[in-house]
Formats: C-alpha cells, structure tokens, sequence
C-alpha cells in the first residue's frame, strides 16, 4: 500500500507551518522554470537531525556523511536569521 501524494504534501505543510522543516525553490530567473522544479526541504534544527541519525559527538559527525547536509541547513538558518527580509519568500537554492 503507497501513501498518497496529498498526503505526504500535508505533513509537509505540517511540518513547516511549524517551523520544524524549511522549503526553499530553485532558483532560476524564467518564473515557469522556478514553479515546475522540485523545491528542497531541510530539517531546521541541525540538533534534530544529529539526534535522528545517532551523532552524539563532533568526531561521530566529522566521519558521517551527512557532515556536508548538515552544515548546508546551519548556513541557511544562520543567514536567513541575520537577514530576516530574505525569508522563505525569498530564499532560494541555486542547483549547479
């Protein structure tokens, strides 16, 4: 048995409205492009997602590979925090 599209959309919606995950869009200039490609979804707290992965300590994190992810959503959270005008709206990833 699948889970439904709708479904999973929801939770997402959840989980954003309570700012446990962050969606950012593609960027790109073309405006239909930025609406048709997939948005990326990060857990917010880099704590929540040590503790789900079983990282208790910076040597268990500097050895797994979810180092790189990890640093990508403190970058995003510490940036989007100083410059608060480039919140979700606005905020976006650059593919290449």
């Amino acid at each position: 048995m699948g889970v439904s599209v709708p479904t999973v959309k929801n939770h997402l919606d959840i989980l954003e409205g309570t700012f446990v995950t962050r969606r950012l869009q593609p960027f790109y200039t073309n405006t239909k492009k930025r609406l048709i490609k997939s948005s990326k979804i990060y857990i917010r707290d880099s704590g929540l997602i040590h503790c789900l992965l079983g990282i208790e300590s910076q040597n268990d994190l500097l050895g797994h590979p979810a180092l790189g992810n990890s640093f990508e959503v403190f970058v995003i959270e510490t940036i989007l925090a100083k410059y608060p005008r480039f919140q979700a709206s606005e905020g976006s990833f650059l593919r290449d």
